[in-house]
């Protein structure tokens, strides 16, 4: 009986393989020998559906490569502005990247599929062959391609630049089975924070009480308070050992910088998060949306609080690397009661680090707003200011903003890498690791069937990682810009040997500019550019 016929190709993981037709590909790569890299591999049989494939790889560092599935996600609402799109329409992209199961690949007829190849850091430095074998379920060889990698002996700089990207603990309570901060939690958790590191992220988003972030007025998310606390009329005290167990944990994962929960609700502070102690023996809610932000009430509780917490940092040696907000995304309406709120935090903690994400420019001229995390939909009035971070969510995708979107090409993620270098950001933020909820946390979603917070957001802006058996998956857009982190580190590692002024004259000339829209957009532009800086780096 004749073989099904396959056909089989390399691709850059720069390109979205799916449907009946792919490009010519990509057959060699570089990297520096500290850094990941990731390619892939598609296969496309002719004459039937094949169940129970299996994928190789055979290789002299076949220990640092991982092999992947590419698995679709529904892209229900998709960017429709016009722009650098994959399609305005509702379909399904190949974005969830899964360990092969017992029942291997299936191959269908007529469609190309891909697996994601990850070549882990730490491999020598030389070139090397990778090959990939296809067989079916009873090990005959349907197809073979090969890949040739060549590790340069150099290495990337350490990031300088601050990344957080905000985990929801409740999410992932709710979908690993496991009450917050137990044994059994933490354990999961672990998982998701080294998942994090190993992409790039420095700085863990720490609730030290239920962050008050998309919440429904009125509303309540689960408690996640790793603070343990005691009332007794208007005196406090404090058990700091969750929290210090959450550090270490995340220091150990490769964490650096500590992002505290917001001290006031959204937009505008206007009212207090949700903190629970116990009183008389039990516990209860003393603050929430019951109480309004500028209450003496509360004014007293941070009294207390923010001076015995910064004792505790400072007794662990992280209150410098430990950043404060007040109100996340505050408007030109609400200067005044994020003022007051403001003056809160000065007066008990007048020393500490503080950052937030907004759009407005009078935050920050008017000295409430110390280092600003801008949108980059609003960044050009912020442009000479420095120690500036950026951010992006639901709101970049005009003008070719870079983003992160399921319908955005993997290029328009990747890129803001670059530009985050261009525009000397000190750090970038963005509001979704894990945020497995409706819009306001209305309701659970279940992320493999709704991308879109049930109409919300854009299918791809409110998580990156999708839930796995007791640990995450990774998304492609999740590698994709990793790799835009290690792009800002090649830049930062070039401009030890030639200096910045040249690197950005370097990046001019390719067709950068000095703002988060104009790039260029070539998939094939990007890999063979990247592969410049590391010849550069490694002064071939």
């Amino acid at each position: 009986m004749d073989m099904p016929k396959c056909e089989m190709r390399t691709f850059s993981a720069l390109e979205v393989i799916k449907g009946t037709k792919a490009g010519r590909g990509l057959k060699s790569g570089s990297m520096l020998k500290n850094e990941r890299y990731s390619f892939q591999v598609a296969y496309k049989v002719e004459r039937q559906h094949m169940r129970r494939c299996s994928l190789r790889a055979e290789s002299d560092i076949s220990e640092y490569i991982t092999l992947r599935e590419e698995v679709l996600s529904p892209c229900s609402m998709p960017v429709t502005n016009k722009g650098y799109v994959l399609s305005y329409e509702p379909t399904m992209y190949p974005d969830i990247l899964a360990p092969y199961g017992e029942l291997g690949i299936t191959c269908r007829k007529g469609l190309w599929q891909a697996s994601w190849v990850t070549v882990s850091g730490g491999v020598p430095a030389g070139v090397h062959k990778l090959k990939f074998a296809l067989t079916d379920c009873d090990g005959n060889l349907l197809g073979e391609t090969s890949f040739t990698l060549n590790v340069l002996d150099a290495e990337l700089e350490k990031s300088d630049l601050i990344y957080t990207n905000w985990f929801h603990y409740d999410c992932l309570s709710r979908v690993c089975g496991e009450a917050p901060f137990t044994e059994e939690y933490f354990a999961v958790l672990e998982k998701y924070v080294k998942n994090a590191a190993d992409h790039g992220m420095n700085m863990l988003y720490t609730p030290l009480f239920t962050p008050p972030l998309d919440t429904a007025v009125g509303g309540e998310r689960m408690t996640v308070q790793l603070v343990g606390m005691e009332k007794a009329g208007d005196k406090y005290s404090f058990d700091f050992e969750k929290l210090g167990r959450f550090i270490g944990m995340a220091q150990n994962c490769g964490i650096e910088y500590f992002e505290m929960a917001h001290l006031f609700t959204q937009w505008g502070a206007k009212c207090t998060p949700k903190i629970v102690a116990t009183e008389n023996g039990r516990k209860k809610k003393v603050f929430g949306w019951h109480a309004a932000g500028d209450s003496p009430a509360y004014e007293n509780f941070l009294s207390q609080f923010l001076p015995a917490l910064k004792a505790f940092l400072q007794a662990r040696g992280v209150y410098e690397k430990s950043y404060f907000h007040v109100s996340d995304e505050p408007n030109e309406s609400m200067l005044e009661s994020y003022s007051k709120a403001r003056g809160l935090l000065d007066k008990y903690l007048p020393d500490c680090k503080s950052i937030e994400a907004l759009s407005h420019y009078e935050f920050y001229s008017l000295g409430y707003v110390k280092t600003p995390v801008v949108s980059t939909k609003a960044y050009p009035p912020f442009a000479g200011v420095k120690g500036a971070w950026a951010y992006t969510c639901c709101a970049e995708k005009d003008d070719d903003l870079s983003n992160r979107f399921m319908n955005f090409p993997p290029q328009r993620n990747r890129i803001l890498g670059m530009q985050l270098y261009m525009n000397e950001c000190a750090g970038y933020l963005h509001w979704g690791y894990n945020f497995y909820n409706s819009y306001e946390s209305r309701k659970p979603i279940d992320p493999f069937a709704v991308t879109d917070a049930c109409g919300a957001f854009e299918s791809g802006d409110s998580f990156i990682v999708y839930p796995g058996d007791r640990g995450p998956l990774d998304s492609a857009r999740h590698e994709v810009f990793a790799a835009g982190m290690a792009d800002y580190r090649a830049l930062k590692t070039l401009e030890k040997k030639i200096g910045r002024a040249e690197v950005v004259r370097l990046l001019e000339s390719e067709g950068l500019a000095r703002n988060f829209t104009v790039y260029p957009k070539s998939a094939a532009w990007h890999i063979a550019f990247r592969e410049k800086i590391n010849r550069m780096i490694a002064g071939e």
